[in-house]
């Protein structure tokens, strides 16, 4: 195992593993994928305030996305409403038409 820290690379067993950790240093294995983090690491406070927009954006999709959807089931509701009141229209007129074409008594 490697502990890894800024341009620092030290050679480390389960032993001292731990008290590198603990000094700030992330441990990787042979194959250099990581294996723990440093427990008292640090980032600066720009990265910390864009990190934190980011986080509050990502919130308000799923709100976003049930305003949408409730939105989305309304118009259906109200399609559905529209082509009934289309059907009707239609059932009319073509009454009207089939009236229209009878011969007129005077």
């Amino acid at each position: 195992m490697k502990a890894k820290k800024e341009n620092k690379v030290y050679e480390v067993d389960k032993i001292t593993k731990d008290r590198y950790v603990k000094l700030g240093y992330d441990i990787y294995d042979d194959k250099g994928e990581l294996i723990e983090n440093a427990k008292n690491k640090t980032i600066a406070y720009e990265e910390y305030e864009k990190l934190q927009k980011e986080l509050e954006d990502a919130k308000k999709v799923p709100n976003n996305a049930k305003a949408l959807k409730e939105k989305c089931e309304e118009l259906e509701a109200e399609k559905i409403n529209l082509q009934e009141q289309l059907d009707l229209a239609n059932g009319k007129i073509a009454e009207l038409e089939a009236e229209n074409k009878k011969p007129k008594e005077e």
